[in-house]
């Protein structure tokens, strides 16, 4: 077996900071919605911007969760992982629902039942698409585990894995594959299709369980997926840049349509696996500041969209320019949402309760301790 002992420095960094790049991608979003912007290429900057973070940031937050998922399961069993699930998803959920989310929607429309229903759990749809993902696992693992043929197939994937996963090759023939769902790229939008709604879209639960799968599945290989996402990183990252560059100037200059979507998703999977790759190849090593925001990154998440749109709103009135009321809300609301963490949340229940056992600020000592203990992976 190759599978990591204990933490996965760089990829718990790469999920915190994906889950910080939400404030990136929901300033640029909604920003259009309090003041239109201009023609200069600073405003479109924001835009492109927005677009390239949304392009990649849940696929690559699906893959790392999954693989986490099985880690979890592999230290605690199928019932510590459904408890674990339920304390830091379904109550964290629940506790948005009538907090958080009902202060966000107050910014929305949703003067109709249906328009509530769309809205559902705003940016909090994530988890409720997690808490799917989970029950869905707990299944396939006994499927794969507990049973003769599933383990005669699991075997044969394994084979297939160790030589191809993390392939660029092979990322280009699975965006190939994804290619062909429908409806998880929005024409009108041209990007990757937005969705909060109680009633879940299949496709983008197809789309993302696609990556969290394989996540999942490169648990038991990590080793092996480990060692050729460090040496293609590069390659990921420019294959992805080129295709994210094409599909701009086409969506810009309104040209090739019918191209949109191709090079779009060419895009989405190779940034994807390069922003995984990057974190794994220079941050898998103790680093005071990642296990902060391990920490802290949930709760800033959860906070953020509500003082987001309070600071659009708030910088439209006051005719700032839509640029610099793009960074202004964007530095404004992570400097509040990180504040409030340290201030209010970060050595209470709260901050115990959502950052888990996972993820605890380390001392210098201990930091020493765990980085002597994440090299004992054996091949």
């Amino acid at each position: 077996m190759a599978k990591p002992n204990g933490r996965i420095f760089g990829l718990d960094a790469a999920r915190s900071m994906l889950m910080l790049l939400g404030i990136v991608v929901h300033t640029g979003s909604f920003e259009s919605s309090f003041q239109p912007p201009s023609d200069s290429p600073l405003d479109n900057s924001v835009l492109v911007l927005a677009n390239l973070v949304h392009n990649f940031r849940m696929p690559a937050f699906f893959a790392i969760a999954g693989l986490f998922a099985a880690m979890l399961i592999d230290s605690k069993g199928l019932r510590g992982f459904w408890q674990q699930r339920i304390r830091r998803l379904f109550w964290p959920l629940v506790a948005s629902a009538v907090t958080v989310i009902p202060l966000t929607l107050a910014s929305f429309d949703v003067s109709t039942p249906q328009k509530l229903m769309d809205a559902g759990f705003v940016h909090m749809w994530f988890v409720y698409y997690l808490l799917i993902f989970s029950t869905v696992t707990i299944l396939l693992y006994w499927l794969f585990h507990k049973t003769a043929l599933g383990q005669r197939n699991h075997e044969l994937l394994k084979r297939f894995a160790r030589r191809w996963f993390a392939n660029p090759i092979i990322l280009l023939l699975a965006a190939a594959i994804t290619y062909l769902l429908p409806e998880y790229f929005n024409v009108e939008s041209a990007a990757l299709e937005n969705t909060s709604s109680v009633l879940p879209n299949i496709y983008l639960l197809i789309f993302y369980g696609i990556f969290f799968s394989l996540g999942l599945f490169s648990y038991s290989i990590w080793q092996t997926i480990e060692s050729k996402l460090r040496k293609f990183w590069w390659i990921y990252l420019a294959l992805g840049l080129a295709a994210f560059s094409t599909y701009s100037n086409l969506m810009l200059s309104n040209t090739g349509q019918d191209w949109w979507k191709f090079f779009y998703t060419i895009s989405t999977w190779m940034l994807a696996a390069g922003f995984i790759a990057f974190f794994a190849r220079f941050a898998n090593k103790p680093n005071r500041f990642f296990a902060y925001f391990s920490e802290a990154s949930y709760w800033i998440y959860i906070v953020h969209l509500p003082i987001v749109l309070a600071a659009l709103s708030w910088l439209a009135k006051w005719q700032v320019p839509f640029f610099w009321s793009f960074v202004l809300s964007t530095v404004f609301t992570f400097g509040i949402s990180t504040l409030s963490y340290h201030w209010l949340v970060k050595d209470t229940i709260i901050g115990k309760f959502l950052a888990g056992k996972i993820g605890q600020n380390l001392t210098k000592k201990q930091l020493r301790k765990k980085q002597g203990g994440s090299k004992k992976v054996r091949g």
